[in-house]
């Protein structure tokens, strides 16, 4: 099944490794970002994902082939199949330990700050937010996607992108954005 409009954009599902302050500061600076810079440098610079694989490989000694595997495809998600204009879910849980969910489009390229002080925040794409919102107040099938403990990932559903957009329009349009 498709995760994509008719326009191929695609609707994605981000965490900030169940840091309330991290989620804040995605929301703050308008950005989200992964990693802790376990890998040092721009993952676009690698020739391939069986270099990009073995320098994970090398900094994360004693990891099962699965969770390289995984962090392979995580970082070619978020470098490389995730494009300008797709919406992106950021799943946190805010101070008072409520589910929340922000809603908002891709507004950059993939990048790597290698001066950021905070090394959460070196892998990174600009977001603008639409929305903030209870996750209770999701359709269930993405309240699922939502929720899932993966760092990041497309949803499957073949509409999620539209019914996000959509949501996230009609908040912009209530609040006068």
């Amino acid at each position: 099944m498709s995760t994509s409009d008719p326009h191929h954009h695609s609707a994605w599902r981000i965490r900030a490794w169940d840091d309330t302050r991290l989620a804040e500061r995605f929301l703050e600076l308008g950005l989200v970002a992964v990693s802790e810079d376990d890998i040092g440098q721009d993952v676009t610079r690698f020739a391939s994902e069986k270099a990009l694989r073995r320098k994970i490989l090398e900094e994360n000694p004693g990891r099962s082939e699965q969770a390289i595997g995984t962090f392979v495809t995580y970082w070619r998600d978020f470098s490389r199949t995730m494009k300008t204009g797709d919406i992106i879910v950021l799943a946190y849980r805010d101070r008072r330990e409520t589910l929340r969910a922000a809603v908002g489009s891709v507004a950059g390229e993939y990048e790597y700050r290698a001066n950021e002080p905070d090394l959460r925040l070196r892998h990174r794409r600009a977001v603008r937010w639409h929305m903030t919102l209870n996750r209770s107040e999701l359709d269930d099938d993405l309240r699922r996607a939502v929720n899932t403990p993966a760092t990041i990932n497309r949803f499957r559903a073949g509409d999620a992108y539209s019914r996000l957009a959509a949501m996230a329009s009609d908040s912009e349009e209530a609040h006068g954005v």
